[in-house]
C-alpha cells in the first residue's frame, strides 16, 4: 500500500505521526525488513504504517505484543488491520501483564540446543 493511502487512513488515530510512519514505512521497504516485532500496540497505528510497507514490498509479518487492556480501545489494531486491509500481516497477542513473558515464550520456542535462533530482523519498541 502506497504511503499516501494508508498516512489517508490513518490521519486521525493516536500515537504515531504522519511523518514518524513515513520514516519506519521508508525503513522496512528500504532495507526489506520482513520479519517485525512490535512491543506495544496502543491502537495499531505503527503496526498498520509498518504493514503497509509489507503490503508494499509483498511479503513480511508483524508479531505486536502489548497488555490486553489495548484489545479494548477504539479503534484496536484488528479494527485498524481490517480498515486498512492490512490484517494478513499482523498477529496481535495481547499479554495480562507485561510483553516480558510473551518473549519469554517466543524464546523459549525458537531455542535449540541452548541457543535462540533469531527470528526477527526490526524490533519496534513503542
Amino acid at each position: 500500500m502506497k504511503f499516501k493511502d494508508i498516512s489517508s487512513l490513518l490521519k486521525d488515530i493516536p500515537y504515531m505521526s504522519s511523518t514518524q510512519g513515513k520514516i519506519i514505512y521508508e525503513l522496512i521497504i528500504k532495507h526489506k525488513l520482513v520479519n517485525i516485532l512490535e512491543l506495544g500496540t496502543a491502537y495499531g497505528t505503527g503496526s498498520c504504517y509498518m504493514a503497509s510497507a509489507l503490503d508494499e514490498i509483498k511479503s513480511g509479518h508483524i508479531i505486536t505484543i502489548d497488555k490486553a487492556d489495548s484489545a479494548h480501545k477504539s479503534p484496536n489494531v484488528e479494527d485498524l488491520a481490517k480498515k486498512c486491509n492490512l490484517s494478513t500481516y499482523i498477529t496481535s497477542i495481547s499479554a495480562n501483564t507485561t510483553y516480558n513473558w510473551e518473549l519469554m515464550k517466543l524464546i523459549d520456542k525458537n531455542t535449540v540446543n541452548g541457543i535462540c535462533q533469531p527470528i526477527f530482523d526490526f524490533c519496534y519498541l513503542d
